[in-house]
């Protein structure tokens, strides 16, 4: 199964929490078991509110507490009568509550005769808190000793991990419960229905659990995860499985920036955090004849991307514990609604190691009006520590990630007697039920749909249709354009894919068709290996590699203000070989046979002064890519790849090699292209830069130079300069770079009004730099309104997470403004859905 089948299978159940919604709203009133308190927690003598206040259903083991603003909300199904409420240094209370009622209680707490931290001071009628001094200089030594208390401070190091990944549904009513739709098809799920920790109903529908020891040595640097078993309900596909762990990744709060949801966050315990975080000493304590302090945190401005919790902090090592944090409501993230992460930590041998920790973050879907909540846990334990041992070369081979050959065909025995902690019986069925649901005829026709939306192709058995974005285009050479394309899939072959379609222009009336043939070739380590064969004759748009602002992409040629009409018309002969070597680290070979033809009134080839006419010309060339993405990792999907990106740089280097005589080429010549890119997370933001360069050695045609591509449509393409024109700039030899940086709501965060909106500001900067030899300008005759760019630049600021999905992009070109045809300004607009 496929990336995408994982989140059809996510979404097959939220479709029917909208009939779930209109069910608790007509039955939540009559139903006497459903009990909802309300409230906020203040000071009975400051009035302020109080943050973490404890809070018990009395009778029960169940428990929840206030949030930063001391707001509660409790939704318990059974029995209950009275409510605890326990804060340190306060007198606890006990509150009367009504059975079935939706209700909603302010709670005044007053504090104990000898208090802990609470101190205000009072000048022109106005509070201000003392600055905890003492909080400030624990948090100083906790920074200052953080590495010495690490693990990674041992010279080497080894550990069993267990993991268990869970995906739930979360706030299930009994009008879910009771859906005589979903009870009819999807028996089995529903019997999974379980009660969480606050009274609420929940069902478990994914479960991941892997075990896996990790190596570690500091000289020379090196680490190893060896997995030993692996399963995942209802996916067999490593690929999927691998993904989904590195999506719900653990979190360090010593480390200066958190990335959660893909929003950097600051670090509690991170180098300067003190500059965005408020510390107070809360209380002190001692466990095992030891002396330990509980130190509690909070943002000094709540929409800023901080975390509230406290910690436990031992008072010799000043080693953390126990840390309990979350995101406060506030933050600006879409969709995520909660996310808390609990660890805990013990003294082994000097070095504090993390034992257990769990984060559970809860998504909200949609934003407004909501009808479906999702919670993603993540558990982790680990046991059997060896500290300061030697380990052999031998053992940090290969890949920093491998497995062993039955890691995924482990049985029940194993796990039962391998796991750290037991399972419940409703746990360990949802292996069962998942593959239970996939053979319903609603998941299957759930499953239909949601690939048609993403992939643009109709699954029909072994052979799936489409594109449905390309069917129907408009350009000026071809007009409208119908377009019909097929290919296989893997039930047709799982290592073998055949790809055709064809194309008609109505204008030109002219068919255009492709051919091609892909083949994944099985390694015995799982590495990446595969090669392609492909052959056309079409229009094609050189520089273009986004499928979505492709020439006979709909959207594409809709929003355009002139059909499109800079098309090369070419016939291509392609053969590709591509392998991993390890992690992040792959060869691509290519050879590329070509014959460009000239398109009357667009691309009219001529040589000389005289300009004498040339028809077409032919190239023959080999193309060595090396790509090295540093802890990069993949999504496999069947006969293709996707890139799950990385923290740290990706470099690229393309060598060509243009031969002539050899099937024909015309021109012999040498190509150089190298770029760096990555994502940055930063304190107030992330950002995405690029530096790319690139030579030509030998002399061809203009058409085989760097083309710049640029954008003429309106929608904005982040592959391209978007305030340049298409085919306008074109380099035998250049450099450019690109930034782009996202403040993730830091600047309107801080605008009253403007705040409630939840927009987000965008940096954007495009520069170039390039030029074209004369002898390269007359091997073809450059057109005239195509020339080297020398300096080029565009500058911008854009405005994201408009209604959560929308941007909108202002831009401006700042050289090269007064040649007929540019553009100084224009508004670009993108579909940007995200967190």
């Amino acid at each position: 199964m496929h990336q995408k089948t994982l989140f059809c299978f996510l979404l097959l159940f939220s479709i029917y929490f909208v009939s779930d919604l209109q069910a608790q709203n007509t039955s939540k009133a009559s139903s006497l078991d459903t009990t909802i308190i309300r409230g906020t927690i203040k000071d009975a003598r400051s009035k302020e509110v109080l943050p973490f206040v404890d809070i018990y259903l009395v009778g029960t083991p169940i428990g929840s507490s206030s949030d930063i603003d001391g707001n509660f909300e409790i939704v318990h199904m059974g029995s209950l009568d009275s409510l605890e409420f326990a804060y340190i240094g306060y007198k606890t209370q006990y509150k009367k509550v009504k059975q079935g009622k939706e209700q909603t209680l302010n709670i005044s707490l007053r504090p104990e005769e000898k208090m802990l931290v609470t101190a205000t001071v009072t000048a022109k009628q106005k509070r201000r808190r003392v600055r905890d001094t003492a909080a400030i200089a624990l948090w100083r030594n906790i920074v200052k000793y953080k590495t010495q208390n690490s693990l990674n401070s041992a010279d080497s190091y080894r550990y069993e991990d267990y993991t268990k990944i869970q995906f739930n549904f979360d706030r299930l009513g009994q009008g879910f419960i009771n859906n005589k739709f979903l009870n009819k098809r999807l028996g089995i799920a529903m019997d999974h229905i379980q009660i969480n920790d606050l009274g609420e109903n929940y069902l478990p529908i994914l479960m991941k659990e892997t075990i896996s020891t990790f190596y570690y040595r500091k000289n020379p640097k090196s680490q190893k995860t060896v997995v030993t078993a692996d399963q995942f309900s209802g996916f067999e596909n490593e690929s999927v499985s691998a993904f989904v762990s590195e999506q719900v990744e653990e979190l360090d709060p010593f480390d200066n920036v958190v990335v959660v949801a893909g929003k950097s966050f600051i670090g509690p315990f991170g180098s300067g955090a003190n500059i965005a975080y408020r510390y107070t000493l809360s209380d002190t304590l001692e466990i095992d004849g030891d002396k330990y302090y509980q130190l509690d945190f909070s943002g000094k401005r709540r929409q800023d991307l901080t975390f509230v919790g406290s910690a436990i902090v031992h008072a010799k090592t000043f080693g953390v514990a126990k840390i309990d944090m979350d995101i406060s409501k506030y933050v600006n993230i879409n969709f995520l609604k909660g996310f808390g992460t609990s660890q805990k930590y013990r003294l082994i041998d000097g070095y504090w190691v993390l034992i257990e920790g769990k984060n559970i973050a809860r998504i909200k879907v949609p934003e407004r009006p909501s009808f479906l909540y999702m919670s993603i846990e993540r558990s982790t334990s680990r046991r059997d520590f060896d500290l300061n041992i030697p380990l052999s070369d031998s053992i940090f081979d290969g890949d920093n990630v491998s497995r062993e050959k039955k890691a995924y065909k482990r049985d029940n025995s194993y796990w039962k007697t391998m796991r750290h902690d037991s399972i419940t019986t409703q746990e360990s069925n949802i292996y069962t039920m998942v593959d239970s649901v996939q053979n319903t005829g609603l998941y299957k026709a759930l499953d239909f749909t949601m690939y048609a939306l993403t992939s643009g192709y109709l699954r029909t058995g072994p052979i799936e249709f489409g594109s449905v974005s390309e069917l129907l285009s408009k350009n000026a050479i071809e007009g409208w354009r119908l377009k019909l394309k097929f290919r296989t899939n893997n039930r047709f072959s799982e290592y073998a894919q055949i790809m055709a379609y064809t194309a008609y222009g109505f204008q030109d009336k002219e068919f255009k068709y492709g051919l091609g043939l892909n083949f994944k070739i099985p390694t015995k380590k799982d590495r990446w290996q595969s090669t392609s064969l492909l052959y056309k004759y079409d229009l094609v748009m050189l520089g273009q590699v986004n499928r979505f602002m492709a020439h006979d992409n709909i959207s594409n040629s809709l929003s355009r203000r002139d059909p499109l009409g800079k098309l090369m018309k070419i016939r291509e002969f392609n053969w590709m070989y591509t392998r991993d070597w390890f992690k992040g680290f792959y060869n691509t070979l290519t050879y590329r046979w070509r014959t460009f033809y000239q398109v009357p009134n667009v691309f009219e080839f001529t040589s000389g002064e005289n300009l004498d006419p040339i028809e077409q010309f032919t190239t023959s060339e080999f193309i060595l890519k090396t790509h090295y993405g540093i802890k990069e990792s993949f999504y496999n999907n069947g006969f293709n790849r996707s890139t799950l990106g990385s923290k740290l740089p990706i470099f690229e280097l393309d060598y060509t090699l243009g031969v002539k005589g050899f099937l024909g080429g015309e021109y012999n010549y040498h190509k150089l292209d190298l770029s760096i890119k990555q994502r940055l997370s930063l304190p107030f933001g992330y950002t995405r830069y690029e530096l790319r360069g690139g030579k030509v050695w030998g002399n061809i045609p203009y058409p085989l130079l760097r083309i710049h591509l640029g954008n003429e449509g309106l929608f904005r393409n982040r592959f391209a300069y978007n305030m340049m024109n298409e085919f306008e700039f074109v380099s035998d030899e250049y450099a450019a770079f690109w930034m782009e940086h996202h403040f993730d709501g830091v600047i309107l965060n801080s605008i009253p009004l403007i705040k409630l909106l939840r927009w987000r500001t965008v940096f954007i900067f495009k520069g170039l730099m390039g030029r074209v030899s004369d002898a390269n300008r007359l091997v073809i005759n450059i057109p005239e309104n195509i020339s080297s760019p020398n300096y080029y630049a565009e500058i911008g600021f854009g405005i994201e997470n408009i209604f959560d999905i929308f941007r909108v992009d202002f831009m401006w070109r700042l050289t090269q403004r007064n040649v007929v045809g540019t553009r100084r300004f224009a508004i670009r607009l993108s579909f940007a859905p995200g967190f």
